[in-house]
């Protein structure tokens, strides 16, 4: 559906531009990589990445649904599937002059 395909391009959109955004917020606040902080001084941007990132998380969900919802359960299975007809491919046929 459009009305879901926008949703899910929205979410994901400003999602994964705040996630980025926060977390580069917490690393010019100081933050390092792969490093634990006990004491909670960039609890606000992880806070907020972590929204942002439930956002993405949404936006997938709904494009996982918009799929199954428009193409099938069996058609989205049946992607990953081999052909029943060894002769049925992605090819053209070619032409013979």
């Amino acid at each position: 559906s459009q009305k879901l395909a926008n949703i899910h391009f929205w979410l994901q959109l400003i999602g994964g531009i705040g996630m980025g955004a926060f977390m580069g917020f917490a690393g010019l606040d100081g933050m390092l990589r792969r490093h634990l902080y006990f004491n909670g001084e960039f609890d606000m941007w992880m806070v907020l990445a972590g929204v942002c990132g439930t956002m993405v998380f949404l936006a997938w969900l709904l494009f996982l649904f918009n799929i199954i919802m428009s193409v099938g359960l069996k058609g989205l299975i049946g992607i990953f599937l081999p052909a029943r007809n060894p002769e049925a491919g992605y090819q053209p046929k070619p032409v013979y002059s």
